[in-house]
């Protein structure tokens, strides 16, 4: 039974669930994962592709909005978003102690061509996972007596 909960939050919901399905797959015990955006949630189809090349499949994860119930009861808050083009989450302060951030670009806003975008997606989805693998082993130490 997961007694915390790993929130993942980015703009569009494309990045929050590719950190959602690598914590998913990292099996992080006693931990609830959950992913949404704050604005305008939708899936790009390129992450969907970058994301079959290692055998991740995020086609039946449904587009989520910001679940305010769950960001209060998160131990801990994953705002992934671009520094230099996205807006900050929208957090209330109470929100604030528990938020980590990851500066991750947003392939929409990065690139040029059909071609670039999707390159940037498969280093995206590489960085996601590098980041996961980190939150892992610190949360493995967190709970750890």
């Amino acid at each position: 039974m997961a007694n915390n909960i790993l929130y993942f939050l980015s703009p569009q919901h494309t990045r929050s669930v590719i950190a959602e399905a690598w914590a998913e797959k990292a099996n992080l015990e006693d931990w609830k994962i959950a992913s949404s955006g704050w604005a305008n949630p939708r899936r790009d189809p390129l992450s969907i592709k970058a994301m079959q090349e290692v055998n991740i499949d995020l086609t039946e994860k449904p587009v989520k909005k910001v679940n305010e119930a769950l960001l209060d009861e998160a131990s801990y808050i994953i705002a992934i978003y671009d520094f230099n083009n996205d807006p900050e989450p929208p957090l209330s302060p109470g929100h604030q102690q528990k938020v980590l951030k990851w500066h991750i670009p947003d392939p929409d806003k990065t690139s040029q061509t059909n071609i670039e975008k999707w390159a940037k997606y498969q280093e995206i989805c590489d960085r996601i996972a590098e980041n996961v693998k980190a939150l892992e082993e610190d949360l493995n130490t967190a709970t750890t007596p």
